[in-house]
């Protein structure tokens, strides 16, 4: 079914950190992923005591751990947040959308005197007052934010056929 298959799914490269951005299905739904990619070939391993004579099947693998993953509620959000957010990074002006219901957003602020916008998660510690960032996001500087903004409609065009593929296997 297209939309559903990996070598239909493009990975888009942001030029930056090694950042690639796909949508994909995942668990029963539609999901964007902004990770850093590595092209590693991998090989799969089979225990001896399986008795399998078969040799081992090598399998690329695209993504690091490192980045996010937001489900479609996230994605939409973010989509909303885009032009706003790209707007203050231009100003120059700190900014501030909440992507979800959890503890995610998007933020445009100035780090090392250097504007750049964060899609990151956020928790509170408990008995504190108020959330802090995690490890889990990405950031782009403005030139990597522009590059990830020119993938905006093909992104909203891989969500739309994931989603028709995903629709049509459950009926």
């Amino acid at each position: 079914m297209a939309g559903l298959n990996d070598d239909e799914t493009h990975i888009y490269d942001c030029h930056y950190k090694n950042y690639g951005a796909q949508v994909a299905v995942e668990r029963g739904s539609v999901h964007l992923h902004i990770r850093e990619m590595c092209n590693v070939r991998y090989t799969q391993w089979v225990p001896a005591s399986s008795g399998c004579d078969l040799p081992p099947k090598p399998y690329n693998r695209n993504f690091m751990c490192e980045g996010i993953s937001l489900n479609l509620a996230e994605l939409r959000d973010l989509l909303e947040a885009m032009d706003e957010a790209t707007e203050a990074l231009e100003n120059m002006q700190p900014y501030i959308a909440f992507i979800g219901e959890c503890a995610r957003r998007l933020q445009v602020d100035s780090w090392k005197n250097v504007w750049v916008i964060s899609i990151r998660s956020w928790f509170k510690p408990h008995g504190a007052m108020k959330l802090i960032p995690t490890k889990v996001g990405v950031t782009f500087n403005k030139e990597t934010w522009g590059r990830f903004m020119s993938f905006r409609d093909v992104l909203d065009e891989d969500v739309e056929r994931n989603s028709e593929a995903l629709i049509g296997l459950s009926e």
